[in-house]
């Protein structure tokens, strides 16, 4: 447990003074212990002080931690005072764990009368560096004014003040603390060297940035586009020693000046870490289903690399937007010597597709190389209705009518199928009911309606056809049922 108290000196005007946080650490304390520190407090100025700590009591309430601390006037300089501190967890029932209490203790110091009116003078000749916006003014009930402050520094140093705001017609005082640091101008650039890295073969070169930061505006060359476009052919010289001065080598009238360059080749690496083999496997999907697989790249190459991925197959079915994807599909950035990214492949079919393997290429600067492989397939069946809807129109009761609906296969693996017939009831009628459907294969269906009784609508929708592992497929019919017609006969009397 570790009781923390804070000394804060508050001085009355002009002075204000902070003292450090000052830390008693009690360590660890069984309940039932009492554990007892002598404070000793010194004045260390050269003029008498006063302190107390107000309320320490309703500040420690409860806390297990106890002082007996008098208020102390004029504290002679060099003098010291002691006072004993207490800590008893047991007395306040306080849970297992780390205890912190800070106790605020108020420090005055009283100058000499001399040494007062030397400040105030010396305070007089202080510039005024900070300024209140608006500096007088007046607020109805429930109004607000926002004021701005305003911080005018004259030299580099830290400046610490307070404004004091005046209620009229009233004895209050408003006191706010301003705090400000006035800094030279300076140009600070971050980072201050820039390493570039050694390049690949045929690169468009290196390219580093620079930050840099200052208080006030600074304008330089270096940031003029046109002139570093001037200068772009002295500075790749190697003699160009400094930024004033450049070293020619001698050569006679009319003679070309020869540019020496220098550079070292490295070789492209770029490696498959996981899986190992180069070749992702997707398995074999059923029709609908969705796979993702991870692979991890690595970049083994003395230099950064940034590149792009892309799969490439001769197959149709998989340039199909959305079947075969890779994420990311933007251009990949690693560091040399190992940086590693991580490349999700995915597939996703809605119909079948035989078993297949596509190449994942990188190209990096123009060029193209085979990084790995993907394989897999999509089986299963597609079954589906040539019409998801009948319409029988008017029938007269008790009297029937057929339609006929084709059931198809287009998948590679056949499937039962069985209607679910206490749907159909009364109105309806299906046949067959159940069977077995091979993959290329058709089978027609045949839908009675015979209506049992008068009704301008008979509706029934989403009849299901339940399909082996898939989805079942579902079937509306329409129709109405009409009464007998009256008919009438003509007699002839002769």
């Amino acid at each position: 447990m570790e009781p923390c108290w804070d000394l804060q000196s508050v001085l009355a005007p002009p002075f204000r003074a902070e003292l450090p946080e000052y830390i008693l650490d009690f360590g660890y304390v069984t309940p039932g212990d009492i554990h007892t520190h002598i404070v000793k407090i010194t004045n260390t100025e050269h003029y008498p002080a006063s302190f107390h700590a107000d309320g320490y009591n309703y500040i420690l309430y409860n806390t297990g931690c106890s002082v007996c601390l008098d208020r102390v006037k004029l504290l002679p300089c060099c003098e010291t005072k002691t006072c004993e501190v207490r800590f008893d967890p047991q007395s306040a029932s306080l849970p297992l764990g780390k205890v912190d209490v800070v106790l605020p203790i108020k420090v005055d110091k009283h100058l000499p009368t001399s040494e007062h009116e030397k400040l105030l003078e010396e305070m007089k000749c202080v510039p005024c560096v900070f300024e209140v916006l608006p500096s007088a003014g007046s607020l109805a009930p429930g109004e607000q004014c926002h004021v701005q402050v305003c911080f005018s520094p004259m030299e580099e140093k830290c400046y610490r003040g307070e404004l004091q705001v005046q209620i009229c017609q009233s004895s209050q005082r408003l006191q706010v603390p301003v705090l400000g640091r006035g800094l030279e101008p300076r140009l600070e650039f971050s980072p201050e060297e820039l390493e570039l890295g050694p390049l690949l073969p045929q690169s468009h070169g290196e390219e580093g940035t620079a930050v840099a930061k200052t208080p006030c505006e600074v304008y330089s060359l270096e940031f003029d586009q046109q002139h570093l476009a001037e200068e772009q052919l002295l500075r790749t010289l190697e003699d160009d020693n400094s930024r004033n001065s450049l070293l020619l080598p001698p050569c006679a009238s009319g003679e070309k000046l020869t540019v020496e360059a220098q550079g070292r080749g490295i070789k492209t690496k770029v490696d498959v870490v996981d899986p190992p083999g180069k070749v992702v496997k997707l398995g074999n999907l059923c029709i609908g289903q969705t796979v993702k697989k991870i692979v991890t790249i690595a970049n083994n190459s003395a230099a950064p690399l940034t590149f792009k991925l892309r799969v490439t197959s001769t197959m149709p079915e998989l340039q199909e937007a959305g079947v075969l994807c890779l994420k990311p599909s933007k251009e990949l950035k690693l560091k040399p010597r190992g940086d590693t990214c991580k490349v999700e492949v995915t597939f996703s079919r809605k119909r079948c597709i035989q078993p297949f393997t596509a190449e994942v290429l990188l190209e990096c600067r123009g060029l193209v190389r085979s990084l790995f492989v993907v394989r897999g397939s999509c089986q299963g069946s597609l079954v589906s209705l040539d019409q998801d809807h009948l319409s029988f129109g008017a029938m007269v009761q008790q009297s029937y009518k057929c339609q006929c609906v084709v059931m198809r296969n287009a998948g590679d693996t056949g499937v039962r199928f069985m209607w679910d017939m206490e749907s159909f009831k009364p109105d309806f009628s299906i046949s067959p009911v159940k069977g077995y459907i091979s993959p290329g294969m058709d089978v027609p269906f045949v839908v009675t309606f015979r209506p049992s009784k008068l009704s301008q609508a008979v509706q029934y929708e989403g009849l299901r056809c339940f399909i082996q592992g898939s989805e079942p497929l579902r079937l509306t019919l329409t129709g109405s049922c009409v009464g007998v017609p009256d008919t009438k006969e003509v007699l002839l009397l002769q």
